[in-house]
């Protein structure tokens, strides 16, 4: 029975660490704005050049 508990709370930090290197939520959304931010940028652009060519 000991050994078998070792053994769970063995895997059960294995796993802690392993959750720790994940990014969590907040990481995930500041990516996902930043990206947004710059491909909003990047349309702009591009219909300011075109207003420019006009």
């Amino acid at each position: 029975m000991r050994s078998t508990l070792n053994t769970v709370l063995g895997q059960l930090a294995r796993i802690d660490s392993k959750l720790d290197s994940k990014p969590d939520q907040g990481w995930i959304i500041n990516v996902v704005c930043i990206i947004l931010g710059v491909v909003l940028a990047a349309i702009t652009a591009t219909a300011g050049l075109f207003a420019l060519i006009k």
